[in-house]
């Protein structure tokens, strides 16, 4: 009767412990400091390359923004990661380390990318930050869905880190 009782205990704290890991993994959302918003929407644009380096902006919307063609509007958060890539025509699947503002004439490396996060009141763009040092981890799953995992801080120390899961719509634009 005893070991019955150990069974159940450690089953129980078992699916407790791995069911807690899954929910945090599975709810697509983006934490700025300790505030959560949920990802709603995730988009790609294909800037192309030359043939060693490949720029693909993925930027992935909280509920209430809404992407149009010369920008967004609504209100909420855009996180835009402009990724460099060695692989024409997708976000290659793996590790991207994340690098400050871009300078004119500078070629990126591969497996790294440039993040910024805006926020948008009313249609216009009200804020917008820069991050400096963090991780990228990027899941390609199939044709149009990817997993996303980030963390980040900008200059001033402010953390930003989240998850998305879902399609992303994804256009060349060359």
């Amino acid at each position: 009767m005893k070991n019955i009782f150990i069974y159940v205990l450690l089953s129980a704290v078992l699916l407790i412990v791995f069911s807690c890991d899954k929910d945090e993994e599975g709810n697509n959302h983006l934490n700025i400091e300790n505030t959560e918003y949920a990802l709603d929407l995730g988009f790609a644009y294909d800037y192309g390359g030359d043939n060693s380096i490949y720029n693909i902006d993925l930027s992935l919307l909280t509920k209430g923004l809404i992407p149009g063609s010369t920008g967004q509007s609504g209100s909420g958060w855009e996180l835009e990661f402009e990724v460099f890539t060695s692989v024409d025509g997708k976000i290659r699947s793996g590790s991207y380390t994340v690098i400050p503002k871009l300078v004119s004439g500078y070629k990126p490396l591969p497996n790294t990318a440039y993040v910024k996060l805006s926020q948008y009141q009313g249609g216009g763009k009200q804020e917008e930050k820069v991050f400096k040092s963090g991780i990228l981890t990027i899941t390609h799953n199939g044709e149009s869905s990817y997993e996303v995992r980030f963390r980040a801080t900008d200059s001033y120390g402010v953390k930003l880190s989240g998850y998305y899961q879902g399609n992303v719509v994804y256009s060349k634009l060359n």
